[in-house]
């Protein structure tokens, strides 16, 4: 059984837990895009992101004894590996090109395909070298907090079956 320290050191943790969310789901997002990037930085911006949301997460598990840290980056290793044997199942290979697509307007800004957050909340565009035919472009969105994979720019009903898949998988 818990001492009394340690159960207040736990109802403090949970509390506070709900507070990191934005974090947990930026640092996922960061690393899974790292992952997908051969490892590196997309740009500076890429960078700072990562950074502070790490360091936010980092503060969390030192005062709470937690290993909120680890669990993102271990998650985003998994995310990777799915996500790319989804793409490789649909007839996408190689990956060419990553963005960071989770602000209004970046999906058409960094990728050219028109389509907006509502109707499309892909936080990572990625671009492959081959296509399946049947595919209007060569890019594969994710978005990483829901745990979904979507074509861009159109809606199909792989897109549900997938983000079912990867939650089950990975959980959320």
């Amino acid at each position: 059984p818990m001492s009394d320290e340690e159960k207040s050191k736990h109802e403090a943790a949970k509390k506070a837990s709900s507070t990191i969310n934005a974090h947990r789901g930026g640092y996922n997002e960061t690393q899974l895009a790292k992952h997908l990037n051969s490892g590196k930085y997309i740009d500076k911006e890429h960078e700072t992101q990562d950074k502070y949301h790490k360091s936010k997460l980092h503060e969390h598990d030192k005062k709470y004894g937690t290993n909120e840290v680890k669990t993102q980056e271990d998650r985003a290793k998994e995310q990777h590996k799915v996500f790319l044997d989804h793409a490789k199942k649909e007839g996408y290979e190689g990956v060419h090109e990553v963005h960071l697509t989770h602000k209004p307007g970046d999906i058409e800004r960094k990728t050219g395909i028109k389509a907006s957050q509502q109707e499309n909340p892909t936080d990572i565009a990625v671009k492959f070298h081959k296509k399946p035919p049947h595919a209007e472009h060569h890019y594969l969105g994710i978005s990483a907090k829901s745990s979904n994979v979507s074509k861009i720019g159109f809606h199909n009903g792989g897109a549900k079956a997938v983000g079912d898949f990867l939650t089950k998988h990975l959980g959320n």
